[in-house]
């Protein structure tokens, strides 16, 4: 895995979206599941499900500094008392934020308030949390400079080896 892949995790950790946060039905903040809520205009508000789909909680998920995949849980983490800001949000995915997407303003809503549950996708073989994700590049990253240094060592001792004295008698 490339410094750069690790860099950018890192950066999205530390400056995860400010504009958007998970609410749990009993009010506590969440990290990683929960309502989607807003900050517009200078007040918070709670975002519609109508049309609420995959794509925009993977916006959702990656703005949080998570891999760009969520799963949609309307209504499953209570209704809170906040006006509804934005409705009928249609995201592409590319979007860093999820007031980046198409949206309508409107404070009616026919299927309940737009849920998430963000999880960094392993495929077929399960899900892990963010951290567990950094910390297996981290040590990806260690090995391959373990591996580096040995080989460099290994040159160094035989000389014949890398620089190309010659067929060894």
């Amino acid at each position: 895995m490339s410094r750069a892949v690790i860099l950018l995790s890192l950066v999205s950790l530390v400056f995860a979206s400010s504009d958007l946060r998970l609410v749990n039905s009993d009010g506590s903040y969440d990290t990683r599941v929960g309502r989607v809520e807003v900050f517009l205009h200078n007040k918070w508000g709670q975002v519609c499900g109508d049309g609420f789909s995959s794509v925009d909680a993977g916006v959702v998920c990656s703005s949080l500094g998570y891999a760009g995949y969520g799963s949609v849980e309307t209504s499953n983490h209570g209704i809170g008392n906040l006006s509804i800001v934005i409705a009928n949000v249609v995201c592409n995915g590319q979007e860093t934020s999820l007031l980046n997407c198409q949206y309508s303003k409107q404070d009616t809503c026919r299927t309940g308030i737009a849920g998430v549950d963000c999880q960094t996708s392993l495929g077929a073989t399960g899900s892990v949390g963010q951290e567990a994700g950094i910390i297996a590049a981290i040590v990806i990253c260690l090995v391959a400079v373990v591996g580096v240094l040995i080989l460099l060592g290994a040159c160094l001792w035989r000389n014949d080896f890398c620089v190309g004295g010659g067929a060894a008698a």
